[in-house]
């Protein structure tokens, strides 16, 4: 969690939607495989970015490459379109609550 939320400041994004996506996405699980195998990781990369397993299951490698991916745009997550509202689906389990007048999740627990 610190060392998510670490990035995201150094690189300028807002750090907890940063982490919720990788939290909502995977669990924290680097090991977690989704999209019937196509995407793996804390951050589900999926295999159309052509990186390697090994990248993907590795947190500082599949973090770098979630930054640039970040950098192109955030909404290439699912769950960071449906944090903001961009969707109305419920795949990633947020219950939209507001705080500080934004948009924000948090578990449906």
């Amino acid at each position: 969690k610190d060392f998510i939320k670490s990035v995201a400041i150094l690189e300028g994004f807002n750090a907890d939607e940063f982490y919720f996506v990788a939290l909502k996405e995977s669990g924290l699980n680097r090991w977690a495989i989704g999209d019937n195998g196509d995407s793996k990781g804390i951050w589900q990369i999926n295999v159309i970015h052509k990186l390697s397993d090994k990248c993907r299951f590795d947190i500082l490698c599949s973090t770098k490459f979630a930054v640039n991916l970040w950098k192109q745009s955030p909404t290439n997550w699912t769950c960071f379109n449906e944090l903001r509202g961009y969707v109305k689906t419920n795949n990633c389990g947020f219950k939209k609550i507001v705080v500080e007048g934004a948009n924000w999740a948090s578990d449906d627990k």
